[in-house]
């Protein structure tokens, strides 16, 4: 810094170089260089925590669509109803430790939303039961028609089946390991 002349130039002053000033402007653009950092960096990570828009997939079809045709909704429905009664012929079984004196009644307390019977079922909501000491048999049909068998023994083996009459009884003639 440096003074001109004498008393006309008194109050002059010359800043040359880097002075005060002049390192005030350069943290000026220093301030404005990491602003403009910061914004970038901060889309960017705004861009990666949203990511971009999904795009819509196709609905894939069916595991083993290709495999199995498609098993109609009312077979469905009543193979549900068998395996729902099933699972009250075993509470009954636990209760008494054998089947032997399980009613329909008695079903019915265990699983309200189904009518049992021990005459012929007539659609899903009425199964047909029949037991012996160690074994229940259940018929149930279908509204394609069709009757679903399902035999269970006391110690869990299961077997089913399809076929007519739609009778507890006939239940107990089923061998297959699944519904076909």
């Amino acid at each position: 810094m440096h003074r001109h002349g004498g008393d006309v130039c008194k109050g002059i002053v010359v800043v040359a170089g880097g002075g005060f000033l002049s390192r005030e402007r350069g943290v000026a653009q220093i301030a404005i260089v990491g602003a403009l950092v910061l914004a970038v960096v901060g889309v960017g990570i705004a861009a990666v925590i949203v990511g971009p828009p999904a795009p819509r997939a196709e609905p894939e079809p069916p595991m083993f669509a290709s495999i199995a045709p498609a098993i109609p909704t009312a077979d469905l429905e009543a193979q549900s109803a068998a395996r729902n009664t099933v699972a009250a012929a075993l509470t009954a079984y636990t209760d008494h430790a054998t089947f032997r004196g399980v009613s329909v009644e008695e079903l019915h307390q265990i699983e309200p939303s189904l009518a049992f019977t021990s005459d012929a079922s007539l659609d899903a909501a009425d199964p047909s039961v029949a037991f012996t000491p160690q074994t229940v048999g259940i018929a149930v049909r279908s509204g394609t028609g069709s009757c679903f068998w399902i035999r269970v023994t006391a110690r869990g083996r299961t077997a089913y089946g399809e076929g007519e009459p739609c009778t507890g009884t006939a239940a107990f003639g089923a061998t297959e390991r699944t519904w076909s």
